[in-house]
C-alpha cells in the first residue's frame, strides 16, 4: 500500500517563515529590530524612522557649512594676503616658480594648485575663494565623522554644527589663503590615524602618510599636529588592554580584527610620519632664508597665549563658550588623549618655537580649533553606548 506524503500545513509554513525572518534579523537591535519583527503593519513606522534619519542625518552640519561658505562669497573686499595670492596666481609658470624662491616659499604648493584653478575658472575674488570654501566644507564633514567615531552620533552632529557656526570657519572659507586646506588635512590625518590605530595595514598607513604629506605641503606649522598623534600612539601602547563587555548593539556585528602589537604599531606609524614629512623638507629649507617676511610676528608671550582663544574663533564670547564646554568634556581613555593632545600639544609646541623664531600666530594654529569643538560637543551630547 502506497502512503501519500502529507503536505505541510499552513501553521507549519508560518512557523518556518518566522524562524527564517528571525534568523535574518538577529543582528538588528533597537527600533530597527522592532520594526523588522512587526511585519507589513509597521510600514508607517518605517516611514517615520526613515524621515527621522533624514532629519537627523550627520550630513546636515556639512550642508549648513556649505551654505555659510558660499553666502556672498565674492562680497568681502580682498585683504593684503589675498592680494598676494591674486598677484601670484596671475603670473606665468616660470615667474611663479621664481617668485617662490624669493617670497612665500612655504605655501608654493598652494599657489601652484590655485594657479591651475585660475586657468580654468578665472581670478575673480569669488573664483579664488571657492577652493577654500570647498576645503572647509570637507573639513566640517570630517569633524562630524570624528565626533561620531570618538564619542557618539549626537556628539558628531553637535561638533559639526559648532564648526559651521564658529565665525572664524566661515571667514577662513571665504579667504583665498591656504588655512582652510590645513584644517581639512589635519582632520583627515586624524581620522586616518584612528584607522591606523585599529589596523596598521599598508593601505591605511599609506593613506595616513599621504595625508601628512599634504598637511606639510599646505603649511609647515600644520606638522605640529604630529605631536598629538605621537601622544595618541603612546596612549594606545600604555592603555592597551583586553576589551571589556559591551552593551548589546554598541558595535556593528562581525568579527573584530586582532589588536596590533604596540611595538609594531609604533614603528609603522613613525615610518609613515617620516615619509610623509619628507616633501616638506625643501619648503622648510627655502623658507628658512625668508624668515624676514614674518619678522613682524612678536615672540611668544603670555598675552599672545591669552589672545589665542579670540584669534581662533574671531569672537571672545564664542571662544569663551567653546573653552568652557571643552573643560567639561566627556571623552575617555584613548579618545580623550587624542583630542586633548590635538587641542593642546600643537599650541605648546608652536609657543616653544615662538620663543626662538617669530612663528606664534593664531592663524597658524587654526587647525587645533576642531579639537576644541569636539571636546565641547561631548559636553552636551548624550553619553555613548561604548567608550573608545
Amino acid at each position: 500500500m502506497r502512503l501519500r506524503a502529507q503536505k505541510p500545513g499552513r501553521a507549519s509554513l508560518t512557523s518556518q517563515t518566522a524562524a527564517v525572518s528571525d534568523e535574518r534579523n538577529a543582528h538588528l537591535v533597537g527600533p530597527e529590530a522592532g520594526l523588522a519583527k512587526s511585519g507589513p503593519a509597521s510600514a508607517s513606522a518605517r516611514w517615520a524612522l526613515a524621515c527621522r534619519r533624514l532629519l537627523t542625518g550627520w550630513w546636515w552640519p556639512t550642508v549648513l557649512m556649505l551654505g555659510l561658505s558660499l553666502w556672498r562669497i565674492g562680497t568681502p573686499a580682498a585683504w593684503n594676503d589675498e592680494l598676494a595670492t591674486w598677484g601670484a596666481v596671475r603670473e606665468p609658470w616660470d615667474n611663479l616658480l621664481a617668485l617662490s624662491w624669493h617670497s612665500d616659499a612655504v605655501i608654493t604648493p598652494y599657489y601652484l594648485v590655485l594657479h591651475l584653478w585660475a586657468l580654468a575658472f578665472g581670478t575673480s575674488d569669488a573664483a579664488l575663494r571657492i577652493p577654500s570654501a570647498m576645503a572647509i566644507v570637507v573639513a566640517c564633514a570630517l569633524v562630524t565623522r570624528l565626533g561620531i567615531r570618538l564619542h557618539s552620533r549626537h556628539a558628531g552632529i553637535v561638533a559639526g554644527l559648532l564648526f559651521a557656526l564658529t565665525p572664524s570657519m566661515s571667514r577662513v572659507a571665504q579667504e583665498a589663503r591656504v588655512y582652510a586646506f590645513v584644517i581639512m588635512f589635519a582632520a583627515l590625518a586624524t581620522l586616518l590615524l584612528l584607522r591606523v590605530l585599529e589596523r596598521p595595514s599598508a593601505a591605511w598607513l599609506t593613506a595616513y602618510g599621504v595625508s601628512v604629506a599634504a598637511l606639510g605641503l599646505a603649511h609647515l606649522m600644520g606638522l605640529f599636529l604630529l605631536l598629538a598623534h605621537a601622544g595618541a600612539v603612546v596612549a594606545a601602547w600604555i592603555l592597551a588592554s583586553p576589551p571589556g563587555p559591551k552593551p548589546p548593539g554598541s558595535r556593528p556585528p562581525g568579527p573584530k580584527p586582532p589588536a596590533p602589537k604596540p611595538l609594531t604599531l609604533t614603528w609603522r606609524w613613525a615610518a609613515a610620519c617620516v615619509v610623509g614629512c619628507l616633501p616638506a623638507v625643501p619648503l622648510a629649507l627655502a623658507g628658512r632664508s625668508q624668515s624676514g617676511q614674518i619678522g613682524w610676528i612678536p615672540p611668544s608671550s603670555a598675552g599672545a597665549l591669552l589672545d589665542l582663544v579670540t584669534g581662533l574663533t574671531r569672537s571672545t564670547a564664542v571662544g569663551g563658550l567653546v573653552v568652557g564646554l571643552a573643560i567639561a568634556h566627556r571623552l575617555h581613555r584613548r579618545a580623550g588623549v587624542l583630542v586633548l593632545g590635538w587641542a593642546v600639544l600643537p599650541v605648546a609646541g608652536l609657543f616653544a618655537a615662538g620663543l626662538v623664531f617669530p612663528v606664534f600666530l593664531s592663524r597658524y594654529l587654526l587647525f587645533v580649533l576642531p579639537a576644541w569643538l569636539l571636546l565641547g560637543a561631548t559636553a552636551v551630547a548624550r553619553p555613548p553606548a561604548w567608550r573608545p
